[in-house]
């Protein structure tokens, strides 16, 4: 925790808290992806040196002998390990830590509107509103506070792409084709985003995490630019 607090008012929100936040945010992306790394590189390791030969019995036993790799008691016979270990668990991994970000996003935002509700001693607090989650916060932003905030910008529109992200991951466990076999409307998101990737679920790989963290921050900077107008 930082050393030094100063007086909790939106005029000081995101020099003296959200700043703080988002550097230790990079720091736990980090720690993410070096865990990933290490998965990774002993898996290789592992596969290098550890091979073994066994007799696969077919029909008989006079089958031919094949190579088998195993890894954590999996084992090539049964798994395709080279993407289990290099794709779907690293983008598993991914996926908690975006479910993780997302949920700090939408406290940090509530946390905004009680400040701006114990500040200016509204008797409308952010759940009296309809809605629920980061939309109803930025509506309390929007009618309560009056910060004209432009949600038709392109940092909203990011940060709502990547809600629809999260939300997929979430409620379908990244499933993109519906039950007709049809593309879903995350199919296109992931297309045009060069940190996903996927078919039939989504994939969140490297630079992900940190593209979202710059899309809150980026928000989060917006946001701040309009209060500092306001009082200004």
């Amino acid at each position: 925790m930082p050393l030094y607090t100063p007086k909790k008012v939106p005029l000081n929100w995101y020099q003296y808290e959200i700043k703080l936040l988002i550097e230790l945010l990079k720091v736990y992306i980090s720690n993410v992806e070096n865990q990933i790394k290490s998965s990774v590189k002993q898996y290789n390791k592992k596969i290098e040196k550890g091979r073994v030969y066994k007799v696969i019995k077919v029909l008989n036993d006079e089958a031919p002998s094949d190579i088998i790799d195993t890894h954590e008691g999996l084992d090539s016979l049964t798994w395709d390990l080279e993407k289990i270990f290099k794709e779907y668990f690293p983008s598993l991994q991914r996926r908690s830590a975006l479910i993780t970000l997302f949920s700090v996003f939408e406290h940090t935002l509530n946390d905004l509107c009680i400040l701006f509700q114990n500040t200016e001693n509204y008797k409308i607090g952010f759940k009296d509103l309809k809605g629920k989650g980061i939309d109803r916060s930025i509506m309390y932003l929007e009618l309560v506070s009056d910060i004209p905030i432009d949600k038709g910008n392109n940092i909203w529109e990011r940060v709502k792409l990547i809600q629809k992200i999260r939300n997929i991951v979430v409620h379908n466990d990244g499933g993109l084709i519906k039950d007709d076999g049809t593309p879903k409307d995350e199919f296109k998101i992931v297309k045009q985003n060069n940190f996903l990737s996927g078919e039939k679920e989504v994939f969140v790989e490297e630079g992900y995490l940190n593209y979202v963290l710059e899309s809150f921050n980026a928000l989060f900077k917006y946001i701040d630019k309009l209060i500092q107008e306001k009082n200004g």
